[in-house]
């Protein structure tokens, strides 16, 4: 049947008015009775009600179990990196034990080496003494043979005085002849006096000589044991400062460039002293000795550098959310360019400094939020932002173990993490180089 004020309506209109007709309720009470009377934009309005609550109450649903697993997974995370800070702390506390024993170990060897140079220098006096004797010696020895050459012609010329006589004088004079034979008896006995002080002399001279040899052998011992104990050393200070120099390497610095830099800003100097070649004459001893000095020098310049580099990381626990580089950015989803790496952490969890320095800022820096910048030296700078707190002041000297704030959600963040920058010579650098490096560090001296 056709019915005019339907005419002209969509089908969709008519068919709400299918699904949703006026509808009246009567209610009696007592005697009253009253009409209620629901029409269709109140039906379709409770209708809508009910469809958006069970459309809030699936998804409040899914998100809290979402929510659930998402909080299990983390939860993990914890657990797992709790485990690695414990062995990454047990790793620094051997590595601590194993660098006071080597210390210790040196220490013992430089006595030992300074012991047998007291050694060589007692064996050289008493060498040149022995020498000194010797000399002595062979010059008594020519001594006593002139001697008893000048005896052996007077002699000589008594037995020639005693012929003449004999043969001049005859019986008469055998009083002279018993004389001169009384003085060639004396005369027999000097010679004999001196042919045992020669004896004497000649045994005192064998017997320096085999003294002389024996010190010779024992010097040569010793210049030996010198050159082994500082080969030795050398092998030791090459191999760690081979270690050392793989390390930083990793982080893409020039090796070369800053021990050069370390040394010229520790400066050394003062007058020089030659080598006494008394002590050290053997040129193997002199030779390995410069190797070992040379590369003692380069461990210690490595070694300094060490603690200077950032290779520790700012936080115990962390997850790393935005690495180095080009990334989208979380908040205006452009690609651009990330100068450092946000790190993960709960809420006001400790900030570390990576190395020794000097705090050179810490206040609020625009989009940092509260930031912390620390000098390191040698044109290294790190920086640390969005903190929830500082706790360090400009001009404050720190190491790796000091807490220079807590972290948090300043500046432009999207939620609490650390935003942690490398620095050399103002170009920023990729810090998990830096971390990398130090755990490598900590792996190849255990």
């Amino acid at each position: 049947m056709f019915d005019p004020e339907r005419y002209g309506k969509s089908a969709l209109y008519r068919r709400l008015e299918r699904w949703f007709p006026e509808r009246q309720f009567i209610l009696r009470a007592g005697g009253d009775v009253r009409c209620l009377t629901l029409t269709r934009n109140h039906q379709i309005a409770a209708s809508l009600s009910v469809i958006v609550f069970s459309v809030w109450l699936a998804l409040s649903t899914a998100f809290s179990l979402g929510y659930g697993a998402m909080m299990a997974v983390k939860s993990h995370e914890i657990s797992v990196l709790e485990i690695d800070r414990i062995a990454l702390r047990a790793e620094i506390d051997d590595l601590k034990r194993q660098v006071a024993g080597l210390s210790g170990d040196l220490g013992h060897r430089e006595a030992k080496a300074k012991r047998l140079a007291d050694d060589n220098v007692l064996l050289s006096r008493q060498l040149a003494d022995a020498r000194n004797a010797l000399d002595k010696a062979e010059s008594n020895l020519i001594d006593g043979a002139k001697v008893r050459e000048e005896l052996a012609g007077q002699m000589r010329a008594l037995q020639t005085d005693l012929t003449q006589a004999l043969g001049n004088a005859g019986v008469a004079k055998l009083d002279a002849t018993a004389s001169l034979s009384d003085r060639l008896t004396v005369l027999g006995k000097g010679v004999k006096d001196l042919v045992a002080v020669r004896d004497q002399e000649k045994a005192q001279h064998q017997e320096f000589a085999a003294k002389s040899r024996r010190l010779e052998l024992a010097l040569d011992d010793v210049r030996g044991s010198h050159v082994r104990l500082l080969r030795r050393f050398g092998e030791v200070a090459l191999g760690n400062s081979g270690q050392l120099e793989k390390a930083i390497s990793m982080t893409g610095l020039d090796v070369n460039r800053l021990v050069a830099s370390h040394r010229e800003e520790t400066g050394m100097g003062g007058p020089f002293i030659p080598l006494p070649k008394d002590d050290f004459g053997n040129p193997d001893i002199r030779a390995d000795l410069a190797a070992l000095n040379h590369r003692i020098d380069r461990w210690d310049s490595l070694n300094a550098l060490l603690k200077v580099l950032p290779m520790v990381p700012p936080m115990s626990e962390f997850s790393l959310n935005s690495q180095f580089g080009a990334r989208n950015d979380p908040i205006n989803e452009q690609t651009g360019i990330h100068e450092g790496i946000d790190l993960g952490a709960p809420m006001r969890s400790p900030v570390r400094s990576s190395a020794l320095g000097r705090v050179t800022f810490a206040g609020w820096s625009g989009r940092y939020g509260r930031l912390v910048s620390i000098d390191h030296g040698l044109g290294v700078e790190t920086r640390y932002a969005h903190l929830d707190k500082i706790v360090v002041k400009v001009g404050q000297k720190v190491g790796p173990d000091t807490t220079i704030g807590l972290l948090g959600n300043s500046g432009r963040s999207t939620g609490p993490h650390l935003h942690y920058e490398v620095r050399i010579d103002d170009r920023p650098r990729d810090p998990m180089r830096f971390i990398k490096a130090g755990r490598y560090v900590l792996k190849e001296q255990q």
